[in-house]
């Protein structure tokens, strides 16, 4: 599911966040500063990072988005490995 809802960057649902609205935020988070962010929408408007809840959007706040991304990734693939 994450795989096929990963660019799905206005994706809805009623239920908790999960993973693939942490790779949603987290992809957003590596277009920033790219041509490519111009043509996506901006992180605030994206259902992905309310349902987070992870509070004010700040650079502190990003760089933590992506290590927590980076540990639920990497934890994925040792999944897949086996």
């Amino acid at each position: 599911m994450v795989t096929q809802e990963a660019e799905n960057w206005l994706r809805e649902h009623d239920e908790e966040a999960d993973y693939a609205d942490l790779v949603i935020v987290a992809q957003l988070h590596t277009y920033i500063g790219s041509e490519e962010m111009m043509t996506l929408p901006t992180l605030d408007q994206v259902p992905a990072l309310k349902r987070l809840n992870l509070g004010e959007l700040t650079p502190k706040l990003s760089l933590k988005i992506l290590d927590k991304a980076d540990k639920k990734i990497s934890h994925a693939r040792e999944m897949l490995m086996y």
